[in-house]
């Protein structure tokens, strides 16, 4: 499936498509979806630090990719994001909201935190890895 990274997707007359993965993942997790909104929409599939950084690490991340984008000048903004994509995003819009926000989609998105989460910080060496959100 070697095909051209989908945030080279990009044309500003149409709506954009921000795909935000989940953690430990990365935008080829997102692809299969980039490629069926490709059709219709300019997609924007960023890699994020979701692994090894903060919360704040890949909000920040996610707003430079924007920035690099001129998400602005989008008809419209959507956001489909997966588990912990949602929350980066949600954090995103809490700072600054666009003003040619469209949809906000969260899949399986641990809006009141999650129960595997909270045990596995229980486990030795596990918060050094891994930045608490």
């Amino acid at each position: 499936m070697a095909q051209e990274p989908a945030n080279l997707r990009l044309d500003n007359s149409k709506a954009l498509v921000v795909l935000v993965h989940g953690f430990n993942k990365d935008e080829r997790d997102m692809e299969f979806l980039a490629q069926g909104l490709a059709r219709q929409y300019s997609i924007l599939c960023p890699r994020l630090p979701t692994r090894f950084g903060s919360l704040q690490q890949a909000v920040a991340t996610l707003r430079q990719a924007l920035d690099k984008q001129n998400w602005q000048q989008y008809p419209r903004v959507h956001f489909v994001a997966h588990s912990m994509g949602g929350l980066i995003v949600r954090q995103l819009l809490a700072e600054q909201p666009p003003d040619n926000l469209g949809h906000s989609v969260f899949i399986a998105t641990p809006h009141d935190g999650s129960p595997l989460a909270s045990l596995a910080d229980k486990l030795p060496g596990y918060s050094r890895l891994f930045q608490p959100l």
